[in-house]
């Protein structure tokens, strides 16, 4: 399971760079963070840090 916390309007960029389905949206309390969660299995450490790498090209992205 990946968790990341991305400002408003960020969200589709990122479900983009990962191309990974599904992405789980939720809007933070104020509408200003959106986070998502997206449930993957992968099969060996490097595809797991492929995905945080895609992930930092997106700008103001928090990984949990």
């Amino acid at each position: 399971m990946f968790k990341f916390i991305v400002p408003q309007g960020q969200s589709n960029q990122l479900c983009a760079v990962l191309d990974m389905t599904p992405c789980i949206e939720r809007a933070s309390r104020t509408g200003k963070y959106v986070s998502i969660t997206i449930e993957e299995h992968m099969s060996s450490p490097d595809e797991v840090v492929m995905i945080y790498q895609k992930a930092s090209t997106v700008p103001g992205v928090l990984a949990l």
